[in-house]
């Protein structure tokens, strides 16, 4: 059985979701601050003192985000298996995009990490080139 605001929203969708879509594009920041809170356990305080603290760059790469672009955050996935969401305990910098999906695509492992950086200096057959 539907509650009453499921049977609401149900009834006036369309005018929710307009509703929504313009309050969103008004409170950018204001948005951006509690999906950040909610998602990754951090404040924009807590973020933009990292930021402040990395120098505004990028903690992998060591380059400044591209223009119109704010650094990811970044935190160890196996702190909160299962969950889409990080606690913020497990907050560990701030990262360019192609950074945070590297990590990402190497499974945050420093063994495969290092296998790519001596597979770049030695090629596949240990040949430095």
């Amino acid at each position: 059985m539907l509650t009453s605001n499921q049977l609401e929203y149900l009834k006036n969708k369309e005018t929710i979701k307009k509703r929504a879509t313009i309050w969103n594009k008004l409170n950018k920041e204001r948005r951006r601050s509690v999906i950040r809170k909610s998602r990754h356990g951090i404040t924009e305080l807590e973020y933009e003192c990292q930021l402040a603290y990395q120098d505004n760059v990028c903690a992998g790469c060591l380059n400044p985000p591209k223009p119109g672009t704010r650094l990811h955050i970044d935190h160890n996935h196996n702190c909160c298996p299962g969950t889409e969401k990080a606690c913020g305990k497990c907050f560990r910098g701030l990262l360019r995009g192609s950074c945070n999906r590297l990590l990402g695509l190497a499974k945050d492992s420093p063994q495969i990490l290092e296998n790519l950086r001596d597979y770049l200096i030695y090629g596949p057959f240990g040949k430095k080139l």
